[in-house]
């Protein structure tokens, strides 16, 4: 008789972890989509000077860094953005955010925080159109 509640109980911590473990699974995703729309339009922005001077199509690193950040920003992260680095090359963006969201069940939990943080990185490539000089 001890034991039925005692199994009802792990049973319910069993079931929000599941819960959260979706949810934590579902804002990942929405966040590494925001990170990559995030990179690829910060890899458009191509250093017009460079274009000029001679022809190279190469990342603005200051525009690139700037965008980033704005579209970060703007499409709003769910939960709060705790870091974000943008690296640029002269042909790639990688843009790495960490951002902590709460937890929906188990941050009741004595020992559980409330919250965790999610690391995501996202890579965005230039390529310049076919004929033109790297």
């Amino acid at each position: 008789m001890v034991l039925v509640p005692t199994a009802a109980l792990v049973v319910l911590m069993l079931a929000a972890l599941a819960v959260d473990a979706a949810v934590l699974r579902a804002q990942q995703g929405r966040i590494r989509s925001i990170a990559e729309s995030a990179a690829d339009d910060a890899a458009g922005m191509i250093d017009a000077r460079r274009v000029q001077l001679d022809g190279g199509i190469v990342v603005d690193e200051a525009e690139a860094e700037r965008t980033a950040r704005a579209h970060l920003l703007h499409d709003g992260v769910p939960g709060v953005l705790r870091s974000v680095d943008v690296r640029t090359t002269p042909d790639r963006v990688e843009v790495m955010v960490r951002v902590e969201v709460r937890r929906l069940l188990m941050g009741a939990v004595p020992g559980v925080g409330r919250s965790t943080v999610v690391p995501v990185r996202a890579l965005a490539r230039v390529d310049p159109p076919s004929g033109s000089r790297p």
